[in-house]
């Protein structure tokens, strides 16, 4: 039997997961266009750390990341380099000044 659990498809596409926050969405799919825009403007300024859009936040819910410990949020790491984009979900300050990964109940790089 196998216990290692696999991660959701997109919630609305049914598109599989790929790994964090990236799924092989359906071109119909509301969140293929947002996160089009999102990789976009995440590609322009390379690396850094931002709130997580509506879309992202979806995503979240639906993978069991844990809530943030109390005064701090979520938060998204992204790098994009050699043509691959990475996007991480972190926990951080209500700033984003300090922020460290928020790994989900089970294994999420299935």
């Amino acid at each position: 039997m196998n216990d290692i659990p696999v991660p959701p498809p997109c919630g609305e596409c049914g598109g599989q997961h790929l790994r964090d926050l990236l799924h092989q969405h359906r071109v119909a799919c509301s969140r293929y266009v947002s996160d089009t825009g999102t990789v976009e403007a995440d590609h322009r300024r390379r690396a850094g750390v931002r709130e997580p859009t509506a879309a992202e936040l979806t995503t979240i819910a639906e993978h069991d990341y844990p809530a943030p410990p109390t005064g701090c949020t979520y938060w998204v790491g992204y790098t994009h380099t050699g043509g691959l984009h990475e996007r991480r979900v972190l926990h951080g300050d209500a700033k984003g000044w300090s922020t460290w990964p928020a790994e989900t109940t089970g294994d999420d790089d299935a």
